[in-house]
């Protein structure tokens, strides 16, 4: 088969429906992040160019930003009611322990607070990993508005768009 043929089967295949999922719900129309669309290169792409798969930004920055900052804050709640620690010393420890960089010159004393500890450690873990991966996706989708897609080099067609979309159920 021919170069040409297979870049064209490529782009044929890309403009059917089962690459690119859409469908309406309560008068929005909702994009399939997940859904891949394949670019001229046969590769993979969160975007295709002739495709508009994400319309509208997903989940802001500041509002990733916000969780973050909500989370630290609420953890120095609990470790400064669960600790003779003041604010700010819980402040600093849940911010290291997050960081993952944990001097290890405050640790929590108490089984309770040890538990807690760990507890919210892990969970801090997923919810740092999700923002930073929205955040990440944000800024790639930001950055491919305002890119010449040719310009871009073939590694970064290799990314994947993973975004998490939350509507609400009208009953």
């Amino acid at each position: 088969m021919s170069s040409k043929a297979t870049v064209a089967e490529m782009h044929k295949r890309s403009q059917q429906s089962s690459y690119h999922q859409t469908w309406n719900h309560g008068g929005t129309t909702i994009h399939d992040p997940c859904a891949y669309a394949l670019n001229a290169h046969g590769l993979r792409g969160g975007m295709a160019a002739n495709n508009k798969l994400h319309s509208q930004s997903v989940v802001p920055i500041s509002v990733c930003i916000m969780i973050l900052i909500c989370y630290i804050t609420l953890g120095a709640v609990l470790f400064h009611k669960l600790q003779p620690w003041g604010v700010l010393e819980s402040l600093y420890f849940c911010f290291t322990s997050l960081g993952t960089i944990g001097f290890g010159d405050l640790m929590p004393k108490g089984t309770v607070a040890q538990y807690a500890a760990s507890a919210y450690i892990i969970i801090g873990m997923a919810v740092v990993a999700m923002c930073f991966s929205l955040i990440q996706t944000e800024l790639i989708i930001w950055l491919k508005k305002f890119t010449i897609p040719e310009s871009l080099p073939t590694s970064t067609e290799d990314v994947a768009l993973v975004s998490v979309a939350m509507t609400p159920i009208k009953s």
